[in-house]
């Protein structure tokens, strides 16, 4: 079923005139990495229009902004916390697709084209793609292996689009409300259930690859992975939940 009044052009309309994409990236303190993140989109080769957003967290020092002006992206300076962040970079842009990525990784050549051909295709509200893994000292044993990709890549029984690497149509996003600035973490499953609770699909692109650099010790994530349950109890306590409505 398509997003109710989300045009979704196909063959040659859609090669004619592809839908515009607004990149949103929410970016504290990545002066090692948010370079080699923007670079990764001189690669796409994607047809229609592309504007590159890094949303700065207000605490950020260590020349960032800067750094990712310089790489050509509009950065504004934002706030605190990734939810606040997204939501004043979409309310920035105009594109009719909003791509999110973190700032410490990197899309795969074809990775921009890949989920907005998925989303044409199945006509689904959002599209996540893989996330590979790479660590700066081996692989960690801390690593949950769930969390590679998105539990819609896994088939999880509750889909949800990470935004280390997703695609959602403007109009399903803001229907849906944006993210919860309230939430500590975990917006980006609360955002999915929300849009799966008005009857939208999500799908999954395999083809659309990124690579996330890990450079976290032991320590940073448990402290992360403390906050992860917090926020899923804050979700379950705010909301039920439906079953999965997947495309694979």
């Amino acid at each position: 079923m398509a997003h109710p009044g989300y045009s979704q052009p196909s063959g040659e309309d859609f090669l004619k005139n592809p839908p515009s994409v607004d990149v949103v990236i929410a970016a504290a303190n990545e002066a090692q990495d948010i370079g080699g993140c923007l670079r990764s989109f001189q690669g796409q080769q994607y047809p229609g229009e592309v504007r590159v957003f890094v949303a700065l967290d207000e605490r950020s020092r260590d020349g960032t902004g800067e750094l990712a002006i310089r790489s050509g992206a509009t950065v504004l300076q934002a706030g605190r916390g990734a939810a606040d962040l997204r939501n004043q970079a979409v309310k920035l842009g105009r594109g009719s697709l909003l791509a999110f990525l973190d700032a410490h990784c990197f899309a795969h050549p074809g990775w921009l084209l890949a989920l907005v051909k998925r989303i044409r295709e199945t006509a689904a509200a959002g599209v996540g793609g893989r996330i590979v893994y790479q660590f700066t000292e081996g692989r960690d044993r801390l690593q949950n292996p769930n969390f590679v990709g998105s539990a819609a890549a896994e088939k999880s029984a509750y889909a949800w689009l990470r935004t280390g690497n997703c695609l959602y149509s403007r109009q399903a996003f803001e229907e849906a409300g944006g993210f919860d600035t309230a939430l500590r973490s975990c917006e980006d499953v609360d955002l999915a259930w929300r849009i799966l609770l008005r009857g939208v699909p999500l799908a999954f692109c395999s083809q659309a690859v990124v690579t996330h650099l890990d450079r976290q010790g032991s320590w940073a994530k448990l402290r992360r992975a403390f906050f992860y349950g917090v926020g899923r109890s804050e979700e379950h306590t705010s909301e039920l939940h439906s079953p999965c409505n997947l495309v694979c």
